[in-house]
């Protein structure tokens, strides 16, 4: 490895290659700094079992897949520190991102007495609060299961986030100011090496490029030129309020009849289930499972884009990837002001 002393970029991920914002989230801002950085070699560290539709995204990077075992405390992550330090070794000098803070404490760990040069840790949401969120409505027995689960997680942040003494330079990216102040407030991450990520954000759609495929888009799926098109672009998971959303454009056709509801998901049985369960006609709407690589074509058939969610901490702070794709076809966004950035 790195055989020329060329400088070697390694992006580190415990938990999330699975996830379908992957390839645009990891992917896609890994490939536009290889152009801008065509001497540097670009390597993807995993703890996880590679999809099979990873060979899909046509990566250009050596991908390295290293062994897990469950989280069950800091302890458990000591096989894969090791595993991770053995591989630092071999490169002469390199940089390292790290995905959430699993990986990120990983890292902090594994680099140390290389030669690491400088840390990234991707702040991309707070595992803990995930955690307690999607663990609410559990059963009494495993209710305190869940609850030292979450206290493990709690833990692990503040190791990961916290300021320490390293032997290389570390920083963290935020999504969201409300998440930075959040890592500053409850984790004492320091202020002055915390950033807003950009490099994942879409590249907006040209407003020619825009009419075009509103066009075609909208004639290839029978929609009516001057309709009001909704869109909801995301999956069906509670938090994402899948059945509020279908609620509230129910409201908006019933205003307006030439409304139409567009939902790219890859889950849309469950999408059909919710919009005959609220009695949606059936001409209003559209289900549709679309590649990445054409979900901007499908978005700007649209002129309104929906987010709904609970309010809770982790959607106050988070940047939700659907509004980055809203965004960037340009697209009107309704929201119920539970999400921070765009909060006015």
């Amino acid at each position: 490895m790195n055989k020329n002393n060329k400088p070697s970029l390694l992006f580190v991920t415990y938990d999330g290659i699975s996830n379908s914002v992957f390839e645009s989230q990891v992917l896609e801002p890994l490939k536009k700094y290889q152009n801008n950085h065509p001497d540097c070699s670009i390597h993807i560290i995993s703890f996880e079992r590679v999809p099979k539709k990873f060979g899909n995204y046509h990566s250009p990077f050596k991908l390295i897949v290293l062994k897990k075992i469950p989280y069950i405390g800091k302890f458990s992550l000591i096989p894969a520190i090791m595993q991770l330090k053995k591989v630092l070794k071999k490169y002469t000098k390199y940089s390292l991102i790290a995905r959430g803070p699993l990986a990120g404490y990983i890292c902090k760990k594994a680099a140390q007495k290389t030669r690491c040069v400088d840390l990234t840790i991707q702040a991309r949401g707070l595992l803990a609060e995930e955690y307690a969120f999607t663990h609410k409505d559990i059963h009494f027995f495993t209710r305190s299961l869940h609850a030292l689960r979450t206290q493990l997680y709690k833990k692990l942040e503040h190791t990961a986030y916290a300021q320490t003494t390293n032997d290389f330079q570390i920083s963290i990216e935020a999504v969201s100011t409300a998440l930075k102040d959040y890592l500053i407030k409850e984790y004492k991450a320091p202020a002055l090496s915390i950033s807003i990520a950009h490099g994942d954000i879409p590249s907006q759609i040209s407003s020619e490029k825009k009419i075009a495929w509103r066009g075609t888009t909208r004639s290839r799926l029978l929609i009516d030129p001057h309709a009001k098109v909704y869109c909801y672009n995301g999956s069906a998971k509670a938090w994402q309020c899948p059945e509020e959303t279908i609620i509230y454009f129910k409201k908006m056709h019933e205003l307006s009849s030439d409304s139409f509801l567009l939902i790219l998901t890859n889950e849309p049985t469950i999408f059909e289930a919710l919009c005959k369960k609220n009695s949606l006609a059936v001409n209003a709407y559209r289900i549709l499972n679309v590649a990445h690589n054409e979900i901007y074509q499908y978005l700007a058939a649209a002129d309104v884009g929906i987010i709904v969610r609970e309010p809770h901490i982790i959607n106050w702070t988070s940047r939700p990837t659907k509004l980055l794709e809203y965004q960037a076809v340009g697209l009107q966004i309704v929201h119920n002001n539970t999400i921070e950035m765009l909060v006015k």
